[in-house]
C-alpha cells in the first residue's frame, strides 16, 4: 500500500498520509475496514471528511474540492 501510495503522490504531486497508529481514526471516529477520505487545506483545516464509503451523488462534489484545495495550494 505505501508503495502504491508513494507513486500516486509523486505522480499528481501531492501528499498522502496514513495514519498507521490509528491517532485520527479514534479522534475522529472514522470507520474501520472501509476507506475514510479527509480532506485538508493547505492552512491545515479539515474542508471535508467522509467516515465509510463515498456516496455516489457525492463523488464530483468532493473531487471538485479536492480539485480546487490543490490548485489554492500550488497558487502560494
Amino acid at each position: 500500500m505505501r508503495v502504491i501510495a508513494a507513486k500516486k503522490a509523486k505522480k499528481y504531486k501531492t501528499t498522502i498520509l496514513f495514519d498507521y497508529k490509528a491517532v485520527l481514526h479514534k479522534a475522529w471516529r472514522l470507520k474501520k475496514d472501509t476507506a475514510n477520505v479527509i480532506l485538508l487545506d493547505k492552512n491545515k483545516v479539515c474542508r471535508a471528511i467522509v467516515r465509510g464509503r463515498v456516496p455516489d451523488e457525492a463523488v464530483d462534489k468532493l473531487i471538485q474540492l479536492a480539485i480546487e484545495l490543490q490548485s489554492e495550494s500550488m497558487i502560494t
